[in-house]
């Protein structure tokens, strides 16, 4: 039933522009974090098996998810790589560090 409201790839290499965009914008924003506290770590477009969030696009849905020992723990599903970014940060440096300011992140451009 919710497969339907999954996200279909039109043109591969925009979604695939898109991606590496939000990834280094999410990236940037990580490396802050990590240089308050090395604990602060999201697994892009893998499973982690150390209770680590992670990000990956899948059937449609971009996922955000705790991995531990290969099972997924929190999925939330997201039409959007910038809001699952966005989402699995806050939730990774709230977890870790307490703080509640992770920003919401966006596209800086129009792509296409």
């Amino acid at each position: 039933m919710i497969s339907k409201y999954g996200v279909p790839i039109v043109d591969k290499s925009l979604f695939e522009a898109e991606k590496q965009a939000a990834f280094a914008s999410f990236r940037a924003e990580m490396h802050r974090w990590e240089k308050v506290n090395p604990a602060c770590r999201v697994a892009l477009e893998g499973d982690a098996n150390a209770g680590d969030w992670c990000v990956l696009f899948e059937e449609g849905f971009w996922m955000a998810f705790v991995g531990e020992r290969g099972m997924r723990h929190d999925v939330c599903l997201f039409t959007n790589v910038w809001d699952a970014l966005s989402y699995a940060g806050y939730r990774t440096v709230l977890s870790v560090t307490g703080e509640t300011t992770f920003p919401l992140l966006r596209p800086n451009v129009a792509l296409g």
